[in-house]
C-alpha cells in the first residue's frame, strides 16, 4: 500500500471510530431519554430531569436488554415449579451467584440475569441466605426473590446420645425438615470423603448412625434433608484429626469401632469423669475375648415406639428377661464382638475416651443406684456381684 493509501486507511478508521463513539453516546443518551421520559410522564407533578450516573447506568443497560427481552421475561423451565433451596454464601459475587443459577437450571443466561440486576441497581443488595426458587419464575421474579425471599431459619440443638429416628423427629418439628422418613432414608444412605469415615463398611447397616453430631445448629427451614445430613456428618468430620484417627489404627481399631464403641460409652456415661473408665471397661473386654454386654445395644435393637405425648421413647430400661429374649444383631448378650454399627450420637469426650481410655484391669461396672449417676467397678465377676448385693441393679453390667 503506498503513503496516500496509508493515509486514507487511517482516515477512514478514524473516522469509523469517531461514528462508532458518536452512536454508542446517542445510544445511551436516547435511551436515558426515553427512560426519563417515561418516568416524568408517568407523574402529573412537574419533574426535573437530571442525567445522573446511576440513571444513565439504567438506561444503559436498559437499551442493552431490549433484544434479549425473551430471555428476560420467560422462565427457565416454565412448567416446572419444583421448589428449590438456593443458598447464597455470605461474601458471594453477584457473577457468581448468576453462575449457579444457571447452572441449577433457574436462569437461562447467567450474562443477561447480571445484566437484569444491574439494570435495577440491586447488584450491590443481595444477601446472603437461603431461598426458595423455581425454575417457572422469570429472571426479574427471581430478581425480587433474592432481595425479599429469605427463608427463615431456626437454631437446633441436637443432644448427645440421641439416635437417627430421635434426630429425626427433633429437626422435623423444628420445621427444619419436612418429613422424618425422607431424613431417615437420606441418613441411611452410604456417604465417603470424610476422615472420620475411616474404616465404616461399604454398606452400614444404619448408614450414618452415630456421625449426626450432637450440637447447635442454624438451619434452614425446609432444609433438603441430604444437606442437613452433610451438614451435621461434616461437622464430626471436623473434630476428628488425622492424629486420632491415627491412635486408633495403632490400637488396631478403625474410626468405625471407635465410634460404635463411643456411642455405647455415651449412653452409659451419667457423669464425665467416668467415660475413660467405661471405655477401659469395654477395650478390656475385647482383648479378653469376652461379649461386650452392654445395655444400651439391647434397647437400641428393640427400636423406638411412639409416646403418649408424641415423643419417641427409645431408651426404656430393661427387665432381666430381656437380655437373653430381645433378638437382635446389636444385642451384645447374644452376639460378641462389636454391633454392626453405632447406636447414637456420641460427643468428642467420648471419642477421645475410647482412643484415650483409663489404665485399667476391670472388666464389669454396675451404677450406684444413689441418683448420683455414678458407678462401681470391679476387676472379677465375684467382686461384681458383692457389688451388686451392696448397690442393686440388673445384668452383667449392673445397668
Amino acid at each position: 500500500m503506498n503513503a496516500v493509501g496509508t493515509r486514507v486507511f487511517r482516515i477512514a478508521l478514524r473516522l469509523t471510530t469517531l461514528v462508532v463513539g458518536i452512536s454508542a453516546v446517542c445510544l445511551v443518551l436516547g435511551g436515558a431519554g426515553i427512560y426519563l421520559w417515561s418516568s416524568a410522564a408517568s407523574d402529573a407533578a412537574p419533574v426535573t430531569i437530571s442525567l445522573t450516573a446511576d440513571k444513565l447506568e439504567k438506561a444503559f443497560w436498559d437499551v442493552y436488554l431490549l433484544p434479549k427481552r425473551d430471555l428476560v421475561t420467560t422462565p427457565a423451565a416454565p412448567h416446572d415449579d419444583t421448589s428449590t433451596t438456593f443458598v447464597i454464601e455470605q461474601g458471594e459475587t453477584l457473577w457468581s451467584v448468576s453462575l449457579r443459577l444457571e447452572s441449577a437450571g433457574l436462569i437461562a443466561d447467567s450474562t443477561v440475569f447480571r445484566r437484569v440486576v444491574q439494570a435495577e441497581g440491586l447488584d450491590r443488595q443481595i444477601e446472603a441466605g437461603a431461598y426458595t426458587l423455581r425454575p417457572s419464575m422469570t429472571m426479574h421474579e427471581i430478581m425480587q426473590e433474592l432481595q425479599v425471599g429469605r427463608v427463615p431459619d431456626v437454631l437446633v440443638t441436637i443432644p448427645e446420645g440421641w439416635r437417627l429416628e430421635q434426630v429425626a423427629r427433633k429437626l422435623y418439628q423444628e420445621g427444619v425438615i419436612r418429613s422424618e422418613q425422607a431424613f431417615i432414608d437420606e441418613a441411611r444412605r452410604p456417604r465417603s470423603g470424610y476422615a472420620a469415615l475411616h474404616g465404616m463398611p461399604a454398606s452400614p447397616r444404619a448408614g450414618v448412625e452415630g456421625y449426626l453430631y450432637p450440637e447447635t445448629y442454624r438451619f434452614d427451614t425446609g432444609s433438603l434433608p441430604g444437606d442437613v445430613v452433610d451438614r451435621m456428618v461434616s461437622v464430626l468430620a471436623s473434630e476428628i484429626s488425622s492424629a486420632m484417627v491415627d491412635q486408633a489404627i495403632r490400637a488396631d481399631l478403625t474410626m468405625y469401632q471407635v465410634i460404635t464403641l463411643a456411642s455405647i460409652v455415651e449412653r452409659e456415661a451419667i457423669v464425665d469423669h467416668e467415660r475413660e473408665l467405661i471405655a477401659s471397661v469395654y477395650l478390656n473386654r475385647i482383648k479378653e475375648g469376652m461379649p461386650l454386654q452392654a445395655d444400651p445395644t439391647v434397647q437400641y435393637g428393640k427400636g423406638c415406639q411412639e409416646g403418649s405425648d408424641g415423643e419417641l421413647v427409645c431408651w426404656e430400661p430393661l427387665t432381666q428377661e430381656e437380655y437373653v429374649s430381645a433378638v437382635s444383631d446389636y444385642n451384645t448378650y447374644l452376639h460378641d464382638g462389636f454391633p454392626p454399627g453405632p447406636i447414637c450420637s456420641p460427643r468428642i469426650a467420648s471419642i477421645l475416651a475410647v482412643l484415650e481410655p483409663a489404665d485399667t484391669d476391670y472388666l464389669f461396672f454396675r451404677t450406684k443406684n444413689d441418683g448420683s449417676g455414678e458407678h462401681v467397678f470391679a476387676r472379677t465377676y465375684e467382686e461384681h456381684l458383692r457389688y451388686g448385693e451392696i448397690y442393686g441393679g440388673i445384668g452383667p453390667s449392673g445397668e
